[in-house]
């Protein structure tokens, strides 16, 4: 039933690259059941109804489509307002920003009317900022999701070679104030270029900045890989991003990012069988990367998550299985600094802690922390 329902999201796609094709839900009730605890785990709820006459989808499987993505609907309108809030805020406070991944990737991508979910907004910023912006955020009623607190503005910079992102809510909604699109600047521009390539896009009568084309797909692909490569959403983005990049939209773009978008796609087309469709000078995919994500993600959706998830629960933030992961787009010289940068700090849930930590202690938590044999990170 999982591998149908893969199926089906490739002639989908294929379907919509390239025009009709012959496909239908041929599914028992049972195999119907498991099929759509998949879909809704990954969000595909809209992707499927969008395409339900392609899929010739039976009618009980379109109502609990159409019943999750009722939640996803109401869902997907207060985020929409929270981004734009969030986004006024900061253009408020003269901030260099942009928001990306979830909503305006929806946008970007045509997929409005899929409504992928999701209850954070991303922003990105630049790293030099950060200490005035959780001044502006902590103002204006956000809460740090860790207490985070150094005194001065060295340790703050600590903290951005640390972290990719600092999590805040407000209101129930989660704000995640990036400093980098992914966990190892190597792997893309520098926030400041992105900043500078990024794109505008209209949402009714208000406007927000987004990462550029090319980078919107550099992402895509790298957070595919960053999660362990469990989302078939984001294989479905990396292919519709594929067909509306165009080469100079990769201009400038660092070699991991070239690499990471060509061995992405080739997972995707091996998945949903389907030759991508685009012109873009990219190198040949790397067979050791496309071999060792393909299984990652073939487990996930055939087991459902229950291997995956008991192993990051388990072990969230092992240095080695970090390491080993991550080696494949950055080079060992600047992933082992970071990482035990990383490993070196411990920062409690303001849920536990409301009040914020300098780095020392949280160096003495971790010390602790360590010689109970946790070698994970908080964030």
């Amino acid at each position: 039933a999982h591998m149908a329902v893969v199926d089906l999201v490739g002639a989908a796609l294929v379907s919509e690259m390239r025009g009709s094709v012959d496909a239908a839900w041929e599914l028992s009730s049972q195999q119907s059941e498991h099929a759509l605890a998949l879909i809704g785990d990954q969000r595909l709820e809209g992707f499927f109804l969008r395409y339900r006459q392609t899929l010739e989808l039976p009618a009980h499987v379109i109502e609990s489509l159409k019943h999750s993505q009722a939640v996803h609907t109401s869902s997907q309108l207060m985020v929409s307002s929270f981004t734009l809030k969030a986004s006024r805020l900061f253009e408020e406070a003269s901030v260099n920003h942009l928001v990306f991944k979830g909503w305006p990737l929806s946008i970007v991508t045509n997929a409005q009317e899929e409504l992928r979910g999701g209850a954070d907004v991303d922003v990105l910023i630049e790293p030099g900022s950060v200490q005035s912006v959780n001044g502006l955020l902590l103002d204006s009623g956000f809460v740090p999701k860790y207490a985070v607190g150094p005194r001065s503005a060295t340790g703050w910079r600590y903290v951005t070679y640390r972290n990719k992102e600092l999590p805040y809510t407000a209101n129930g909604y989660e704000l995640d104030l990036h400093l980098r699109v992914t966990s190892e600047p190597s792997m893309m521009l520098p926030t400041a270029a992105l900043l500078e390539r990024s794109q505008e896009i209209r949402v009714g009568h208000h406007t927000l900045r987004t990462l550029g084309l090319g980078d919107t797909l550099a992402a895509a692909s790298f957070h595919f890989f960053a999660d362990y490569c469990r989302s078939l959403r984001r294989l479905v983005d990396v292919i519709r991003l594929l067909d509306r990049a165009t080469n100079d939209d990769l201009q400038h773009m660092p070699p991991a990012s070239r690499q990471a978008i060509a061995d992405v796609a080739e997972v995707a087309g091996r998945v949903f069988k389907v030759l991508p469709t685009h012109n873009l000078e990219l190198p040949a995919p790397n067979n050791d990367n496309v071999s060792y994500m393909s299984p990652l993600l073939q487990r996930h959706v055939e087991l459902h998550d229950v291997v995956a998830n008991d192993e990051v629960k388990r072990n969230p933030g092992a240095f080695q299985r970090n390491y080993s992961h991550l080696r494949r787009y950055t080079p060992p010289i600047r992933l082992i600094p970071r990482l035990i940068a990383r490993g070196s700090l411990w920062f409690p849930k303001t849920a536990h802690r409301q009040k914020p930590i300098g780095l020392i202690r949280a160096g003495m938590w971790q010390l602790v922390r360590i010689f109970q044999g946790k070698t994970d990170s908080s964030i």
